[in-house]
């Protein structure tokens, strides 16, 4: 049977099955069509996978929804994050937008509601079950300079036991097959796995992260007639003094500034400067190559960063076409431009009349596709572009 309901307008509506599969050959043959996604229950979602995209961007794309990233070209052009989307419960009628005629297929399946959950919060807490059956996997994302402190309690039936009930004893488990909860957890190239059978004693452990970034799998698979099991997690940060200093929570020490990387919302770059400024002071500095080194890691590692992620920094040629000045007033001594590809001009590029005068860090630059650079290189750009932005304020001691 096949996954696909045809009605009118343009649109086609996946059916509500476990596993489908959705491609351009299904589309009408017309332009600006919609796919419509069944409406996941709120114990599960729709994850759905682009395996295969051929479109111009210059005639047409697909969104997976409203204020997501548009995705054109070709598949290996797109940033691997960006290739998937989880529909939840909370979306309304949820829909894949189709601009143009892109060529393109696409799986959708049935996941439960925990599945690929990021969690950015300064600290907070979750609770996996009780329940026989289900798979979770969270990730916990702090900002560049943050441990992760996690508290982990694990346990059979109902979710109230004593603290005095608690065993802290937890060995990794390496067995192949798991009958009960196994949980696994990753910290960077660090790896731990537990297996918690139904009978065990409520156990729990505490962990620091090596880096600002953990995630955990959960996949519990006990038998129907055995008692349900649980997992409680919390969490809160604990700062690198020597990478933070004494800055705020979400910033970093950079000389004599306290940086931060800001992704709420994308602003043109006078607009950013003005946010940077009702922070306490302006848009980035970036005075040598230690500098840098330091925006590169809180960039990196910003929560949910892709690598087509674009910032605006302080610099601006505005004022003379060429003489380079930072928005804070300090001296323009060191610069990080991208040396061009070998038929492409290297940065800055700006002849003076197309209007290229405010500078944007990133780590791709057309018409090469991925891998991306490992360092955010500098580029001159229209200053009404919207981009992320990397704000700076003095470091107080």
């Amino acid at each position: 049977m096949t996954a696909i309901i045809f009605v009118p307008d343009c649109a086609i509506r996946l059916r509500n099955v476990r596993v489908g599969r959705v491609h351009s050959g299904h589309v009408p043959r017309t332009h600006g069509c919609r796919v419509l996604v069944p409406t996941p229950g709120p114990r599960s979602a729709v994850l759905i996978e682009l395996h295969k995209l051929n479109v111009p961007c210059s005639t047409g794309f697909i969104r997976f929804a409203p204020n997501t990233p548009i995705l054109c070209g070709k598949l290996d052009q797109i940033p691997l994050p960006n290739r998937k989307f989880l529909y939840t419960s909370s979306f309304k009628n949820p829909a894949i937008e189709l601009h143009g005629r892109p060529t393109f297929a696409a799986v959708y399946r049935l996941v439960d509601h925990c599945h690929d959950v990021l969690l950015t919060g300064r600290n907070g807490s979750f609770e996996v079950g009780p329940t026989v059956k289900l798979s979770c996997s969270y990730e916990i994302h702090l900002p560049y300079g943050n441990r992760v402190a996690l508290r982990l309690q694990m346990g059979t039936g109902p979710m109230d036991a004593k603290e005095n009930d608690v065993s802290n004893i937890i060995h990794e488990d390496g067995q192949a097959l798991c009958r009960g909860m196994e949980l696994s957890l990753e910290d960077g190239d660090s790896k731990w796995k537990h297996c918690s059978q139904p009978g065990d004693p409520l156990r729990s452990v505490q962990i620091v992260s090596e880096g600002n970034l953990v995630r955990l799998n959960i996949s519990i698979t006990a038998k129907k007639d055995t008692s349900a099991m649980w997992l409680k997690v919390w969490w809160m940060d604990k700062a690198v003094e020597s990478i933070v200093g004494h800055c705020d929570y979400g910033w970093v020490l950079s000389g004599d500034f306290c940086i931060s990387a800001v992704r709420e919302a994308k602003k043109a770059w006078r607009q950013a400067e003005a946010e940077c400024v009702r922070l306490g002071g302006h848009l980035a500095s970036v005075l040598n190559e230690r500098q840098q080194q330091i925006m590169d890691q809180l960039l990196i590692h910003a929560p949910g960063a892709g690598v087509d992620d674009v910032y605006w920094i302080g610099a601006t040629d505005a004022v003379h076409e060429g003489e380079f000045r930072w928005s804070d007033g300090l001296p323009f001594s060191y610069a990080h431009w991208f040396p061009g590809w070998r038929k492409n001009s290297g940065q800055p590029n700006d002849d003076g009349t197309s209007g290229q005068d405010c500078v944007e860090a990133r780590r791709e630059f057309p018409p090469r596709p991925p891998p991306a650079a490992t360092t955010f290189m500098w580029n001159d750009r229209g200053c009404r572009e919207h981009n992320y932005f990397v704000c700076e304020k003095p470091s107080v001691e």
